[in-house]
């Protein structure tokens, strides 16, 4: 039998996350991880890892404590059960109720559409992330899930839906359950299904990754942006040359106001220089008071 060759990874790895103060539980237990795959059995040897994988705020305020003071003897436990006593209050998920998943349901059910299986599985992830810690925590059960799951989906996808389910399934305690329930939703993509429409392929390609004829990914997003690009770049004809006359028509009224202004000064400047014409006028204001 071949011997398990040991291959130590300085540390920190590259591209490791970074501690902010939140989720310090998880934080430790990464760490504990990524010392193992750098070959690194000490634990003792793992604190001051803890202040190299944080944010500048967090190592502010631990670095120079006792429990990672690198002039100080330290332990892991101490350390950790320090950052522990620390973080404590931001050592939670974020909580969710009945209300919330119920009004997460209800905004997509109303706003969302499904063009195409990517869809459905951002609505599946999206639902995930508020009815698991209500089913973890029992406060729904897991028929209630699949049933909040149904609720939520677009209107116009949950009418075909409901036309796909047999009639025993269409009750809260008898709903399939979501991944029973994605599977069929997905059915109405595929495009070698008797559901699937030939004329949302157009919606359908727009979300696939794509290669040019270059052999560079082309993501979705970018095509997406691209084409916002051009919409906004293309100006009708005729919108442009109206756009440009107006401006002519704008730099020709400033150019004669311009003159006329001009015109009033170099008289009024005269004026100034010529007694004579200034006396015989008496009391009359003088014309370049109209510029103030």
């Amino acid at each position: 039998m071949a011997a398990t060759a040991l291959v130590c990874v300085p540390m920190p790895i590259p591209g490791a996350p970074v501690f902010n103060g939140d989720r310090v539980s998880d934080f430790l237990v990464l760490v504990e991880q990524l010392g193992t795959q750098a070959g690194i059995t000490d634990k003792e040897l793992l604190v001051e890892w803890i202040v190299r994988y944080s944010t500048i705020d967090v190592r502010d305020t631990i670095q120079w404590m006792e429990e990672f003071n690198p002039e100080e003897e330290k332990t892991w436990e101490d350390a950790s059960e320090c950052l522990k006593n620390l973080y404590a209050s931001r050592d939670k998920a974020p909580q969710v109720t009945r209300k919330v998943l119920e009004n997460f349901c209800k905004h997509t059910s109303e706003t969302n559409v499904f063009t195409s299986a990517d869809d459905v599985d951002n609505y599946q992830i999206t639902f995930t992330k508020f009815a698991a810690p209500l089913v973890k925590n029992k406060k729904i059960s897991k028929e209630e899930r699949n049933s909040y799951f149904v609720a939520g989906l677009p209107n116009t996808t949950l009418e075909w839906f409901h036309n796909q389910l047999d009639p025993a399934k269409r009750y809260i305690n008898t709903a399939p359950t979501v991944e029973e329930a994605v599977k069929i939703i997905k059915q109405r993509y595929d495009h070698n299904t008797i559901f699937y429409k030939p004329w949302m392929t157009s919606a359908d390609k727009t979300k696939r990754v794509r290669f040019d004829l270059d052999g560079n990914r082309i993501d979705p997003s970018e095509t997406k942006g691209n084409d916002a690009k051009q919409k906004k770049d293309s100006v009708s004809p005729s919108s442009s040359v109206d756009n440009l006359a107006k401006q002519f028509k704008d730099m020709w009224i400033n150019q004669a106001s311009m003159n006329t202004a001009i015109t009033e000064l170099s008289r009024a400047l005269c004026q100034d220089n010529n007694p004579t014409l200034h006396s015989s006028q008496g009391n009359q204001q003088p014309p370049y008071e109209i510029l103030r």
